[in-house]
């Protein structure tokens, strides 16, 4: 019980607590001597540090001597906000951190900003949904991890089978999984006896104060008792047949349900963002409160060592659009995490042309959506919107939309991932998606991709599809892709703004094409 409540106290003893409050939820830890901010978001419950990444953490740092981490590969699985891989990161390990398609866009920000500089290896961050084309994405030839990570992955969600099948392809020989869980429910304990069948484990940590524990596990190994003498046979060859049995049918089931998964939990999602949000505004002033008399207690206190004096946050921009005041945070990380010229000029179109360009009850998609602020005000004009990038800008893309957009817009924008001439037959079948409008804001600059755009620009352009395209010129290679948008579609320049070298131009399908179609 000692033991337990003095590595309780030292973990927790690792988070911050700010003595200012502001709009966007961050932490600070200390871990591996250095100071590691991270960045939160209420949209999902991954967005979230939760206790068992702090224990597993504090274990990576204090069980150096026995398990070295430098030059190790290692895999994270439901990395989150990304504290866990980079506290492995600054141990020397070359990281690999995975997550659900919304969530890359802050993991990747968290890791950048805390690794960059400091770490032997830069982390990498990879798309991985539980049981679900394992192989493909991650080839048991090639992929070989000296260790597995997981903290709090088992809680309430219908996809343990999947996790554990997870678990089992990552997992060779001589892998070894490291995994922190809190126990709250029935089935937290189902999930453990099944992870036994396939794997040796080890309690590392019991800590009953924080509900708390840490596993140690590799591959079992079994003797078949041959005459030859013994021959080691992992569980791969040979397991239990009625989890064999369950973990197909639930891939099976995943394969076919998956598109409609994230749709059947956003209800979800929303309810549980709208219940935090009500909370938060009635405890705020108590909370506050707490806050004020806590900075007034003595520097020798333990847990206000490391509070910072002023509660920073990542910048952020505001506009004025359709009514509304709309606050957009930006990143560093790529390109698509800014709000660029076009953006701004094209919003400021749809709202000067509303009837002209009339956008209530319209079918909309947008190209390189980026920060998300060409969406929001489509939807604040009373568009369907589905708002599209690339995988990692999605996250930061969704947090822009749902703050700006709920209880404001007549419909709730969607986000999508969308990978420019890739596989949208598939994605976007066009039997099933017509869109009113494209719109694209300084989607041309310079990257290689300008082929691919005009491929996707005409995939979208159906008859009676309108393109909405504003964008900066600075190179020569603008210059040639607008020739062929011209030589591509039926163009009008609808606006040149000299103040920002921005043109805004609409397109439709060549005229003698659409008769044909």
């Amino acid at each position: 019980k000692a033991e337990d409540e003095y590595i309780s106290s030292e973990i927790m003893k690792r988070r911050w607590v700010p003595t200012i409050i502001k709009s966007t939820s961050w932490e600070c830890f200390q871990f591996a001597g250095y100071e590691i901010k991270i960045t939160e978001a209420t949209d999902c419950y991954g967005a979230y540090v939760w206790p068992s990444a702090l224990v597993l953490c504090y274990y990576l740092e204090h069980s150096q001597k026995e398990n070295s981490f430098i030059d190790k590969n290692v895999i994270e699985i439901g990395s989150g906000t990304g504290l866990v891989s980079i506290v492995a990161g600054l141990l020397g390990s070359d990281v690999t951190a995975t997550d659900l398609p919304h969530l890359l866009g802050n993991l990747q920000f968290n890791i950048s900003r805390n690794t960059k500089m400091r770490s032997k290896y830069q982390p990498k961050v990879r798309e991985l949904r539980w049981g679900v084309d394992l192989e493909r994405k991650f080839p048991k030839s090639d992929c070989h991890y000296d260790y597995i990570m997981a903290a709090d992955v088992v809680y309430s969600h219908p996809y343990l089978d999947e996790l554990l099948m997870t678990f089992d392809h990552l997992c060779q020989d001589d892998t070894i999984i490291l995994w922190t869980m809190r126990f709250r429910l029935e089935k937290d304990n189902a999930f453990v006896e099944k992870f036994h069948c396939i794997f040796d484990t080890e309690v590392i940590y019991d800590l009953p104060t924080l509900q708390i524990k840490l596993y140690k596990a590799k591959r079992k190994v079994l003797c078949t008792g041959k005459a030859h003498g013994p021959e080691l046979l992992t569980l791969r060859e040979w397991r239990c047949t009625t989890v064999l049995i369950l973990l197909h049918k639930k891939y099976l089931s995943a394969m076919e349900t998956i598109s409609s998964v994230d749709t059947s939990t956003e209800g979800e999602e929303e309810f549980e963002i709208q219940r935090q949000e009500e909370q938060s505004e009635m405890d705020s002033s108590d909370e506050n409160e707490e806050i004020r008399m806590d900075a007034k207690k003595s520097s020798g206190d333990v847990h206000r060592i490391w509070s910072p004096s002023v509660f920073g946050y990542f910048p952020k921009e505001c506009y004025l659009f359709a009514g509304y005041e709309i606050t957009i945070h930006e990143s560093v990380d790529h390109f698509g995490a800014v709000t660029w010229p076009g953006a701004v000029e094209l919003c400021h179109f749809l709202e000067n042309h509303w009837t002209e360009f009339n956008l209530n009850d319209k079918n909309v998609i947008e190209l390189g959506a980026g920060t998300g602020l060409v969406s929001i005000v489509a939807g604040l004009l009373g568009a369907y919107v589905t708002s599209t990038d690339l995988t990692c800008a999605v996250g930061n893309l969704q947090s822009n939309l749902m703050r700006n957009t709920r209880w404001r817009s007549k419909h709730q924008p969607q986000v999508k991932e969308l990978v420019w001439n890739a596989d949208l037959d598939k994605s976007f079948p066009q039997s099933v998606h017509h869109y009113d409008y494209v719109l694209a804001a300084d989607v041309v600059y310079h990257h290689d991709c300008l082929d691919d755009l005009l491929a996707t620009f005409d995939y979208f352009c159906q008859p009676g599809s309108v393109i909405l395209w504003a964008n900066k010129l600075r190179f020569n290679s603008d210059y040639t892709f607008l020739e062929k948008f011209k030589a591509t579609f039926d163009t009008i320049v609808l606006a040149d703004i000299p103040q920002s070298e921005t043109v805004i131009i609409k397109g439709t399908m060549k005229a003698q094409l659409a008769k044909n179609t």
